[in-house]
């Protein structure tokens, strides 16, 4: 979709931000994940423990958005979480008598099973390796501080529709696995731009209240230009080449996105035009009528891509 006049708008700093931190990025970094979790546990053993315990990879598990997400049954378990460019977290589980003897392997003195400071130790050592994960993934990602729990997640909710890779190894005492849980980009961002929604709609409604002649519903029309530039920038970068690809085999798809597209090129001109007509002496009726046209438009465009655009992003994506 070509959307030149609003890219155009935006300064140099945002449109980088907003194509960094995009869904296609995302994407790869589902790809590699397994790969990256199994790298950052044999360079945390390597780098960290005292003595070598035969860590090697095992199985690999995959949870997607289709599968109903189970969390961590084992005897001790720490939880970070992620937030940011990943919203999820990480857990580092093992039977109790592995995470005491990588607990003394990181810590170089014997760690028991009963011992207080095991808690501490497997949680330094999931900080440690989330830590890795994290500088691989992206430096958008903020770790929280570990969580310890015994025999299970009780006590801690989670979605359903998580997905996850999880990563199981083997050690000289036993099993034990690292997991990377995350809510799916595509529906994250689906629910980012639905609220958007909200925000720019509530921002239509105030000016109406406000009046587009007066100086707070002029201020409060330029806050609406803002948010809907940025608004189809992030679409535009994220969500549309997935859709572009999927309406090459359905034409459904390809017809709802010629309409938004020429939807587009009406309200770009509409507000081109609107714009200039505010910095002279307007009409007052006709300032409103156009307003409302501006209106009409974006709720149209809103309730197409609510109703058919993000479901079908989500299911494909």
């Amino acid at each position: 979709m070509n959307h030149h006049n609003y890219r155009n708008t935006l300064t140099t700093t945002t449109y980088i931000a907003l194509k960094t931190v995009g869904v296609i990025k995302a994407r790869a970094i589902k790809d590699e994940l397994a790969e990256t979790i199994q790298l950052c546990v044999q360079e945390t053993s390597q780098s960290f423990f005292m003595n070598d315990m035969g860590i090697k990879p095992g199985p690999v598990k995959v949870i997607n958005k289709d599968q109903l997400y189970v969390p961590p049954n084992a005897d001790i378990t720490a939880i970070i979480g992620f937030k940011g460019h990943i919203s999820g977290g990480a857990h580092f589980s093992a039977p109790i008598h592995v995470g005491a003897s990588l607990a003394s392997a990181l810590m170089g003195e014997t760690v028991n099973e009963g011992d207080e400071s095991l808690d501490d130790a497997i949680g330094e050592l999931a900080n440690i390796v989330a830590g890795s994960i994290k500088d691989k993934l992206s430096e958008d990602i903020q770790l929280t501080p570990p969580v310890i729990v015994r025999g299970g997640s009780k006590g801690i909710e989670y979605s359903d529709s998580l997905e996850c890779t999880t990563c199981y190894f083997k050690s000289i005492s036993g099993p034990f696995f690292v997991e990377v849980f995350y809510q799916n980009p595509g529906e994250r961002l689906v629910m980012e731009l639905k609220k958007e929604h909200e925000l720019i709609l509530q921002s239509f409604n105030l000016v109406k209240t406000l009046g587009i002649h007066t100086k707070d519903g002029l201020s409060e029309y330029r806050n609406i230009e803002n948010l809907l530039m940025e608004h189809i920038i992030k679409e535009d970068n994220n969500m549309y080449p997935v859709l572009n690809e999927v309406a090459k085999s359905n034409k459904t798809i390809q017809a709802a996105l010629d309409h938004l597209t020429k939807d587009l090129e009406e309200i770009d001109y509409t507000i081109h035009q609107f714009s200039q007509t505010l910095t002279g002496k307007e009409n007052l009726e006709e300032l409103e009528s156009t307003f409302n046209v501006i209106g009409d438009v974006l709720i149209n465009r809103i309730k197409l891509e609510e109703a058919l655009i993000y479901p079908a992003f989500e299911k494909h994506y």
